[in-house]
């Protein structure tokens, strides 16, 4: 007479979680490099939207009518070390 639990249940059961273990496990171990960024920008100033009526800025004599502070950031979310020659030194599409 077959026992259930015993010979069919218990080892599927450990056998579900063996693989679940090693693929745990697998993902933990996992060594990538994973580059992140974040771009905020803030308009500061916009000519065109005229809020303050006579307010102009000048660079060298130019008028600048858009003005933006951005902030870009950059930090790696993966477990490898990003080296420099990870780096490009240029962008490639450009040769």
């Amino acid at each position: 007479m077959i026992d259930w639990f015993s010979d069919i249940i218990l080892p599927f059961l450990f056998l579900a979680f063996g693989v679940l273990a090693t693929h745990l496990y697998y993902k933990k171990s996992q060594r990538e490099k994973s580059p992140n960024y974040v771009l905020d920008s803030l308009n500061i100033f916009n000519q065109e939207l005229g809020i303050i009526d006579g307010l102009s800025f000048s660079y060298k004599d130019k008028t600048v009518k858009n003005l933006t502070q951005s902030k870009f950031i950059i930090w790696n979310e993966g477990k490898e070390t990003v080296k420099r020659d990870d780096i490009a030194k240029k962008n490639p599409a450009d040769n």
